[in-house]
């Protein structure tokens, strides 16, 4: 099964602005990069860690999710019960 998260905030959110993010899934996180990891699964429900840019625009970072398996494709509806809220930013010397 392949997992894609999706995270947008602003407006107009797009890719080159960074304020449209596809956070892959990783066994291992690393730094300097959006990705996230599963820590833990029971059943159908999944805990995910995730990790930000250093560059990472503040904001409310809506969450939806894309899963593809044998079985079929599905997206998740957006709940903001599952947004990502970067209040500040340490690692960005801007800040």
């Amino acid at each position: 099964m392949f997992v894609f998260i999706f995270s947008t905030t602003g407006k107009l959110p797009t890719v080159s602005k960074g304020t449209h993010v596809i956070i892959p899934v990783v066994e291992e996180l690393e730094d300097d990069r959006w990705e996230c990891k599963i820590v833990e699964q029971d059943g159908n429900r999944v805990k995910l860690s995730v990790n930000s840019l250093p560059t990472a625009a503040v904001g409310r970072y809506e969450l939806t999710v894309a899963t593809h398996s044998p079985k079929g494709e599905a997206m998740s509806t957006h709940d903001p019960a599952n947004d990502i809220i970067v209040l500040f930013n340490p690692w960005n010397e801007c800040e």
